[in-house]
């Protein structure tokens, strides 16, 4: 399956818009982005995996009670 990655006004990356498949190459000058891209592709791949598994939701998994509250405090 495809996907697409859209980054806007990210670190160095000012507009990206790219179709990710199961295998990519990321090929540009030093300080481009390369590494960035690299970074958020993990971390949105970690959070589908953790969301299509049927994991209780983000709050109650990662955010304790003295850092989440309802009102804000």
């Amino acid at each position: 399956m495809k996907a697409r990655l859209i980054i806007r006004n990210f670190g160095p990356i000012n507009d990206l818009d790219i179709e990710i498949s199961k295998f990519n190459i990321l090929i540009r000058p030093h300080a481009s982005g390369k590494s960035t891209i690299s970074k958020v592709l993990c971390v949105m791949h970690s959070f589908a995996d953790y969301f299509s598994a049927g994991y209780q939701p983000f709050r109650e998994k990662f955010l304790s009670d003295e850092l989440y509250s309802e009102n804000g405090k």
